[in-house]
């Protein structure tokens, strides 16, 4: 145990510093090689395609930018808005200094754009495009203002089982998406899932991301660590799934999983050693309680795949209330309204005769007709 928390340790205290980019050049990648590997963890049962990634300069599609305010500190590198000084679009930019990061940084930064080149879905970061201007490498990607679900919670606290539902639902439909493709995102929590303005979540962040392949190393955040990724135990898309559990109980709790714990290193022996879960809050329905335990079990191959958690009952939508909309009143039911009595026996009878010639005067506008003019 004394070495996985040595190897934690050094993993997540790395940091990256960036500067203005003034005139950068693209990065795009180039599949130079390919190996075929047989791919059986975790049910997955066909010969998968796993592409070996070289970085080649082309023509940038944003050419001209600028950097705005800080968005926030990746597990690597540094995310910043910025701003197309050529059409006006405002995205997101993740940032390192090439030659203030170790080689290990450099590869996550390399594997997130080869990643993101491969994806495309309205539950996932859309990715834009990358730059080198020789000391920076630059991702460029969509900017979501919601902030993410960790901003989310620190602004306005744990969120109502609605809102979960809602969240959850999100997250599921990228990760059943993901799994199709074989890729395991292995850092899933509230810092990495980053919500629109209209409420919508997207995964990402997928700079410790496999493809097509199982792993025994230690990638991602030990708080939302599954077990057997603390233990250096084969891991795989079952290791979202308990990451996704630790994330609900983020956002209940407005805490970390393990929050309770005074020492980091209390949670870490608690994860790789008890068989049992994060504790769960007492005030949460049944159907919730019954949807993490079946993301938090301890043996990955009992835990529900993303496709099947989709449809557990807590996740079921009830039918929607109509939202509401913009409306304007038709003459018909100004008429309408006219033609009501007021029973307001309180209201002077001059007023009322005030109100009934307001709804004549409406009634006898012609709305649209171009031969009116207002003085």
């Amino acid at each position: 145990m004394g070495q996985y928390i040595t190897q934690l340790c050094k993993y997540f205290k790395k940091e990256a510093h960036c500067k203005v980019q003034q005139q950068p050049t693209a990065l795009t990648l180039s599949i130079k090689q390919r190996t075929i590997i047989n791919y059986n963890s975790d049910g997955y049962d066909s010969d998968f395609e796993e592409e070996k990634v070289t970085i080649q300069k082309e023509p940038v599609t944003i050419k001209s930018w600028k950097k705005g305010v800080f968005l926030g500190q990746g597990s690597f590198g540094v995310v910043y808005q910025g701003f197309d000084l050529q059409t006006g679009r405002v995205f997101a930019v993740k940032q390192i200094e090439i030659f203030l990061v170790d080689k290990e940084s450099l590869n996550s930064f390399y594997k997130e754009i080869q990643v993101l080149s491969l994806l495309k879905h309205p539950n996932i970061v859309e990715y834009y495009g990358c730059t080198n201007d020789g000391t920076h490498l630059s991702i460029f990607l969509e900017y979501a203002g919601g902030g993410s679900i960790a901003q989310i919670l620190k602004k306005f606290g744990k969120l109502t089982e609605s809102v979960i539902q809602k969240y959850t639902r999100d997250i599921l439909q990228g990760l059943i998406y993901l799994h199709q493709k074989k890729i395991i995102h292995r850092d899933i929590k509230g810092a990495n899932i980053i919500v629109d303005t209209r409420g919508v979540c997207k995964l990402a962040d997928f700079g410790c991301s496999l493809i097509g392949q199982q792993s025994y190393s230690l990638k991602g955040t030990p708080n939302w660590m599954a077990p057997e990724v603390l233990n250096q135990q084969e891991s795989g898309r079952y290791s979202d799934i308990w990451s996704l559990g630790c994330v609900v109980l983020e956002m209940l709790t407005a805490l970390p999983p393990w929050g309770h714990f005074d020492n980091p290193l209390q949670a870490l022996f608690s994860i790789s050693s008890k068989k049992c879960p994060p504790p769960f809050p007492r005030n949460i329905s049944d159907n919730l309680r019954g949807f993490l335990e079946c993301c938090l079990q301890y043996e990955p191959k009992q835990r529900k795949k993303a496709k099947e958690l989709l449809n557990h009952p807590f996740l079921q939508i009830k039918s929607p209330k109509k939202s509401l909309k913009s409306t304007r009143i038709e003459m018909s039911q100004l008429e309408e309204l006219r033609a009501i009595p007021h029973q307001d026996e309180s209201i002077p009878q001059a007023q009322r005769e005030d109100q009934k010639s307001i709804f004549s005067d409406l009634s006898s506008l012609q709305i649209g007709d171009e031969n009116q003019q207002f003085q």
